[in-house]
């Protein structure tokens, strides 16, 4: 009890304290991902983009274990949760944050006297935010503003997020999937070496990479799934048709929900890319995409190669979790219901893959879901922090 008074009271003395820090709106600070530890995926693209801007002092806030390689005379790479590392939060005029600032922070600072920007982790299909919990801590934590990648999306997060609203709320895109369309001279050292690694992995061979979202409940979460177990005659089939077309399956699930996916496809030879940290450069690999309801189906269409909805559970899924729109309409390709559907699906797209893309409803989809297909998602991002910043 002692111990948790004095954790709150230090908390709120680190908010009073903050109100009072003068801020530089030439400082960015990066707190990694709370679940994963890293700094990936949006927030690591506008590093890049950053990087070597002399004029800006870029704040990298570890966790656990400091980040290898991002040193530079303008780049500070310190504990979040120390004295130091507190000290630079404060002094920040721009906090990135992935999920929000009780997660990735973990004590609340002031967001009206700097820039709190979310970059989220996603375009959602599903429910997120106060659309799946009026009291979620996502949905419900400040906000300065937040990314978007379309019109449609726009509302979405204005909807999901009550401080988000119609002036801020940017469509800019996404920049993690800017790597879709980076060359590869452009990518940073360690994204080079993830590339390579998953090119090791699949040897020349087609990648169909199933990648499922996230189904167990949040409490006691470890490992659970409700994810479709395959037969052994399935198992048989998925086999067939991967060697058939000199194919490998890849799967990339939840962080947490790993050996119960892999356990769904026991006894069939599949590859597992848990380890690469960015998606994105998986999807640059990956010739057929396999997934449900997940934002990395939205991803993916930037590719336009196949990606199929396998909603085995689409009726008792959309009505626990919820989904943002009428999946049959938004998704660019039929959805499969059933593994038979599934099983059609992918010997199509393996051996035509221009008829499952080249439609009017795939465009349709790309549409609704990206304003921008041109990979200049984080300039725009960087481009509106300094034009709000300079204002």
């Amino acid at each position: 009890m002692i111990r948790q008074n004095a954790k709150h009271w230090l908390k709120k003395s680190i908010y009073v304290i903050d109100l009072c820090m003068p801020k530089s709106k030439r400082v960015w600070a990066f707190p990694v991902c709370y679940l994963s530890g890293r700094l990936f995926d949006n927030a690591r693209a506008i590093f890049e983009e950053v990087r070597h801007d002399n004029s800006l002092t870029k704040v990298v806030l570890y966790r656990d274990v400091k980040p290898e390689g991002l040193d530079r005379s303008d780049v500070v790479v310190v504990k979040l949760h120390s004295l130091r590392g507190v000290f630079f939060l404060m002094r920040s005029g721009v906090v990135f944050v992935r999920h929000c600032m009780t997660q990735d922070i973990g004590f609340e600072i002031a967001h009206r006297s700097r820039l709190m920007l979310n970059v989220w982790h996603g375009i959602t299909m599903k429910k997120i935010g106060v659309q799946a919990a009026p009291d979620s801590v996502t949905g419900c934590d400040p906000l300065s503003a937040i990314v978007s990648s379309s019109d449609r999306d726009k509302k979405v997060m204005i909807q999901s997020f009550n401080y988000a609203n119609e002036e801020n709320t940017w469509i800019t895109g996404l920049p993690r999937n800017d790597l879709l369309f980076r060359d590869e001279t452009a990518l940073w050292a360690d994204a080079e070496d993830e590339l390579q690694k998953i090119r090791n992995r699949i040897n020349g061979r087609k990648l169909i990479l199933f990648a499922p979202t996230f189904r167990a409940d949040w409490e006691g979460w470890e490992d659970k799934s409700s994810f479709y177990e395959f037969s052994k005659a399935e198992l048989m089939l998925l086999s067939s048709i991967a060697q058939d077309n000199n194919a490998v399956i890849g799967v990339r699930t939840h962080l947490r929900e790993e050996r119960a996916v892999l356990d769904a496809f026991g006894g069939l030879d599949v590859i597992l890319f848990n380890d690469i940290v960015d998606p994105t450069l998986l999807l640059r690999e990956t010739e057929v995409l396999v997934s449900d309801y997940s934002s990395i189906a939205i991803d993916f269409m930037l590719t336009k190669r196949p990606v199929f909805s396998f909603a085995f559970d689409f009726d008792r899924y959309t009505q626990g979790r919820g989904c943002q729109y009428d999946l049959s309409e938004v998704f660019p390709t039929p959805l499969c219901l059933d593994f038979p559907m599934l099983e059609k699906a992918l010997r199509l797209a393996l051996a035509s893959p221009e008829s499952v893309v080249n439609t009017e409803k795939y465009e349709h989809s790309l549409k609704h879901f990206h304003k921008y297909v041109d990979g200049d998602s984080t300039l725009r991002v960087v481009n509106r922090v300094i034009g709000r910043e300079a204002s």
